[in-house]
């Protein structure tokens, strides 16, 4: 039996492509929105027999006022990932993160235009539109929750010292304020509104790629410098990430709430480094770095990602599990394409 009608946009990315799964898995029809024949063909090529439809300016207006008529639900996942230049003009830095706003709206907007079928929304965001990490995250006893909203103003975020993410978690918590001030505004909406917002998503590719980037490649440090270095992640296993945004639309408590994935507490890259050795014996591994081996055990902010478990039932990954999935891109028996660590 097949379920409701799925709308995936940005279905060829990496949390794309593992919700498509996940949709498929439970019985439910999807169609992915993508950019170009090309990322069609791949996706296809993963997923016979998934619709698809070519979206290539997600900034457009009518951007989704075709693909919205005939669903249920809507998987908000497509968005521009930037970096700011320190030498860019206000109007510039405008002109960057609009386009991350402007996608929300139009998602929202074409379905309460031409949506009337659809029942939930689930946007993906980030947990920068919660806090900003790089300035908060060493604030011990600071609790990061669903009601947290990242205090990095408009100005701080385009300032010429401005950390290198500010811009992208500006953008992240501008869209998100602003998709919940269009449910709060237009009295016609049918539909609910959830927000999914993930630390560091890490885990496999489903759809082959040319080279490891964003958050995927975050833990290749620990696989192929000479040393370990010190440091560490709050990470969220991509499996994760897609369970809850399946779930978010089965659950009629998700309505209305902003869920924070995360699936372990702080890892440090030492912790990492003894995993994947626990896990790959047969492997050789880089030694941690003096600085890591003197790191101890950082004091914090808590980020609470609790109400996962709490609403939705969802027991999150083990870093184990994570680990596992990761290595077995490059030595595993499904993998062993990229020869990173010696045998």
């Amino acid at each position: 039996m097949t379920f409701a009608k799925v709308l995936v946009t940005g279905g060829n990315g990496f949390i794309g492509a593992w919700t498509i799964k996940y949709l498929i898995d439970c019985d439910y029809e999807v169609l992915a929105t993508v950019r170009s024949e090309d990322k069609a063909a791949s996706l296809k090529a993963r997923f016979p027999g998934l619709q698809t439809a070519i979206v290539n300016d997600i900034t457009a207006a009518d951007a989704y006022d075709d693909v919205v008529r005939d669903v249920e639900f809507i998987e908000h996942v497509a968005a521009p990932i930037f970096y700011r230049g320190a030498s860019d003009s206000l109007a510039e830095f405008d002109a960057a993160v609009a386009p991350a706003i402007k996608s929300t709206l139009n998602i929202l907007d074409a379905a309460r235009r031409n949506g009337s079928k659809v029942k939930k929304i689930v946007l993906v965001s980030s947990i920068y539109a919660h806090m900003s990490p790089e300035r908060q995250i060493k604030e011990s006893g600071l609790v990061i929750n669903e009601k947290s909203w990242s205090p990095v103003t408009r100005e701080q975020s385009s300032a010429p010292d401005a950390f290198p993410l500010d811009a992208y978690g500006y953008a992240k918590a501008e869209a998100e304020r602003q998709a919940w001030d269009y449910i709060a505004k237009h009295d016609d909406v049918k539909y609910s509104l959830t927000t999914v917002n993930p630390v560091y998503v890490i885990g496999p590719y489903l759809i082959p790629q040319p080279q490891i980037d964003g958050t995927v490649g975050l833990l290749l440090p620990l696989l192929t410098s000479a040393e370990v270095p010190a440091g560490g992640l709050y990470v969220a296993y991509v499996e994760d990430v897609a369970n809850v945004l399946v779930t978010a639309l089965e659950k009629d408590a998700a309505a209305g709430r902003r869920f924070i994935v995360s699936s372990s507490g702080f890892v440090s890259n030492a912790e990492f480094i003894e995993s994947f050795a626990r896990i790959f014996p047969d492997k050789k591994f880089p030694p941690l770095s003096k600085e890591l081996k003197e790191q101890g055990t950082p004091e914090l902010a808590t980020v609470d990602a609790s109400l996962v478990t709490e609403l939705l039932g969802i027991k999150y990954s083990s870093v184990d599990k994570l680990v596992k999935a990761y290595g077995d891109m490059f030595f595993g028996p499904y993998g062993g394409t990229n020869k990173l660590v010696k045998a």
